[in-house]
This record gives structure tokens, C-alpha cells and sequence, in this order.
């Protein structure tokens, strides 16, 4: 893939359970409200591990058997 929004695309299109947080250092990536790309997750880089944690906590916690 030629940038990471390329790859989210083909991502949600080809993989749709695989989970995806764009990140961006200018967040100039636009993508329409209400669109699959509008909703994913969008952390500016540098960012903090608390930020990152606080994105991947439900995931992790749903993908933990009995939780």
C-alpha cells in the first residue's frame, strides 16, 4: 500500500473483523461523516502509550474469553 488510508481501506473492505486506528502526524486525512473511514479511531503521532491504551482497552477486553 502506498499510505496508511489505502490500507485501511483495503483493510475494512477485505478484512472487515480486523480492527484498524489510523494514526497521522498532520491529521489531514479526511474522510466523510458516517462513512466506514469517518468512523475509525484517529490518534495524532507522536502519541501518548495512554492514549494508545485507552483506544485498545475494549478491544482487548472483548477479545478475552469470559471477560
Amino acid at each position: 500500500m502506498s499510505d496508511g488510508s489505502a490500507l485501511a481501506r483495503w483493510v475494512t473492505a477485505n478484512q472487515p473483523r480486523t480492527r484498524v486506528i489510523l494514526t497521522s502526524k498532520t491529521l489531514t486525512h479526511w474522510f466523510p461523516v458516517g462513512s466506514v473511514m469517518g468512523a475509525l479511531p484517529l490518534i495524532r503521532k507522536p502519541f501518548k502509550p495512554e492514549d494508545l491504551d485507552r483506544l485498545l482497552a475494549p478491544v482487548v477486553v472483548a477479545s478475552i474469553p469470559g471477560a
